[in-house]
């Protein structure tokens, strides 16, 4: 079990990630950050790119490079940042349900 982190730079994109993952089954659940800052380098100076949003959301760890590749392909030209943590710790209601609710298709399903 993972928690999938997904950092956008466009308000608009929430709604069609939001809306892949629970159609696709990714995911039961969807949290969305308030807008935050991000901050990067730029050659030598730290800069600040305000309205980024975070959307997080518990799934299988088998479902990663799924979820990546769905996003590459179906949402042409969106830049995104994904990475995932481990769910250590996860209470055993939401666990089951998770491990029996969320199945995911793989690429190969669909087409």
């Amino acid at each position: 079990m993972i928690i999938v982190n997904l950092v956008v730079f466009n308000k608009e994109q929430i709604n069609n990630v939001v809306s892949k993952a629970l159609k696709n089954k990714w995911t039961l659940n969807v949290i969305v950050s308030n807008a935050v800052d991000s901050y990067y380098m730029d050659e030598s100076t730290i800069k600040n790119h305000s309205g980024a949003h975070v959307i997080q959301f518990a799934t299988k760890s088998l479902l990663f490079s799924e979820i990546e590749s769905t996003l590459i392909k179906e949402l042409p030209g969106m830049y995104f940042i994904m990475y995932a943590a481990p769910a250590v710790h996860i209470d055993t209601v939401y666990y089951d349900i998770i491990k029996n609710e969320v199945s995911g298709l793989t690429l190969l399903e669909k087409e």
